[in-house]
């Protein structure tokens, strides 16, 4: 398929668009938020049959396409990525793809701990607190024939060492939920949302996390990752849970539409999908009542042991009681704008989203080539096993990495077989999260346990603003 566009003054575009299928040639026209008109396809013949200069049907469909294409062209059309909607990144126009998005294309990331506007906004009671799940970041693209495509936060459409294998063969079940959904997930939609355990519920009623078991899907290979869905009739399959909706039937809303709006378009959704794609709790309260809008619940008020008033310390406690990570608070009526979205390879974040967690958590560069003095070597029955390792930040206006800790704590993992796949200084360096109780005065981490391997990271994105300023000077 190519697609042209016109502009008709400053807020008129017009939209062509034409494709080839064997010997049929189709061509639809519109104007950009406006219905697409499509026109009688034209059937091809094959010329010149049984002579030398013999063309199929095929070859004249192909040159009749190329030809109208020129013609646009000649016309003051401007070729552009098909099922794309120009969008203005610092004070320049881009064209994102609704379909396949570029390389560069980073979405929005909340804010690492709460500023004073929320802190006001959640006193105020005027704040929205959603639930973070514990999982791996995805945007999900519906074409207009409903074909499902995944991507990584980066943007990648395949694990790393499975070249041309999409993410969606790992993921069956969700691609299926998804396409039962009826009118509420339009054609050209683009779904942020985070792969996570969709398992079995804990006491209170909610879906538990298991960040071992996302692991273990996402680092295996498709056939291995299919395999480990499957253990017990399916019980421990990863889902899809929809946290934001950055186009919405051709629509880019990312930039333009309230966080109200937009995850009222992620419910809705998510409750007319098969069972693997869900939505998070979203709780809001008054000067009386909680509220919990949860997933396939027909209910909105919160269930008993709800604390009201709901503040950020009695979040924090719920969370922690429920076993959750935490939370994502989020101002309902702001617009991100030009926050919502970067086309430079690095996410923005917007004021007015920030996380909330029950524990601190963060992403380092972890080095080890103890026989070089960074890191050390295990001791008694460690030996030959890392004994610790070395964490830094990057600090981009210095453009070099701050030592931060020496972390020797794990958590959360079959403890021996796991280092041991760790302890090769070739391996390194690489992302680790690390889960720690706070800073320090100097700006070290008290008590710090490696949680995981961060493989979708780059060492550039452990950014030193994540330590506290006061302690930085």
């Amino acid at each position: 398929m190519r697609e042209f566009h016109q502009n008709k003054g400053r807020t008129k575009t017009v939209i062509w668009r034409i494709w080839r299928d064997e010997d049929r040639v189709f061509t639809t026209h519109g104007q950009y938020k406006g219905k697409m008109v499509e026109d009688l396809p034209t059937v091809c013949k094959g010329v010149n049959l049984g002579k030398a200069n013999e063309k199929s049907p095929e070859v004249v469909a192909q040159e009749l396409l190329e030809r109208r294409a020129l013609k646009k062209e000649r016309e003051g059309y401007e070729e552009v990525e098909p099922y794309s909607v120009p969008i203005e990144d610092e004070g320049e126009e881009q064209q994102f793809c609704l379909i396949d998005p570029a390389r560069s294309t980073r979405f929005w990331k909340p804010q690492r701990s709460l500023n004073a506007g929320l802190t006001a906004l959640i006193k105020k009671g005027d704040a929205w607190f959603l639930r973070k799940r514990d999982g791996v970041m995805f945007v999900v693209t519906v074409d207009d024939c409903k074909f499902v495509r995944m991507f990584s936060s980066t943007m990648d459409p395949c694990h790393k060492d499975e070249p041309g294998v999409p993410w969606t063969e790992r993921f069956p079940h969700i691609v299926i939920s998804l396409k039962k959904a009826g009118a509420t997930l339009p054609p050209l939609t683009v779904l942020l949302g985070e792969v996570c355990l969709h398992g079995p519920e804990n006491v209170d009623g909610y879906q538990q996390d298991s960040r071992v078991r996302v692991a273990n899907v996402m680092k295996s290979l498709t056939p291995r990752a299919l395999e480990v869905q499957e253990v017990e009739d399916g019980k421990y399959r990863l889902g899809f849970c929809i946290w934001d909706v950055a186009a919405y039937n051709g629509e880019f809303i990312i930039t333009t539409e309230t966080y109200r709006h937009r995850i009222q378009h992620a419910e809705f959704i998510a409750r007319d999908c098969g069972p693997y794609v869900t939505h998070p709790e979203r709780i809001r309260c008054d000067e009386r009542y909680t509220y919990m809008y949860r997933p396939n619940k027909n209910t909105s008020l919160a269930p008993p042991g709800t604390p009201t008033p709901w503040t950020q310390e009695t979040a924090q406690q719920y969370a922690k009681n429920v076993g959750w990570e935490g939370f994502v608070v989020v101002d309902p009526d702001a617009v991100f704008g030009d926050r919502g979205v970067s086309f430079h390879g690095k996410s923005e974040r917007p004021a007015t989203a920030a996380k909330l967690k029950t524990i601190r958590e963060g992403d380092f560069i972890a080095r080890f080539d103890p026989d070089n003095g960074v890191g050390k070597w295990g001791k008694g029955n460690r030996a030959g096993l890392i004994g610790n390792v070395a964490l830094f930040l990057w600090d981009p206006e210095k453009e070099e990495e701050v030592f931060i800790s020496n972390c020797g704590g794990w958590k959360g993992v079959d403890l021996l077989e796991y280092v041991r796949a760790l302890s090769d200084p070739k391996l390194y360096p690489m992302v680790w999260e690390v889960e720690f109780s706070g800073w320090t005065e100097h700006g070290s981490l008290d008590f710090p346990q490696h949680l995981r391997v961060r493989e979708n990271k780059t060492l550039n994105e452990c950014d030193i603003g994540q330590r506290p300023e006061m302690e930085t000077a």
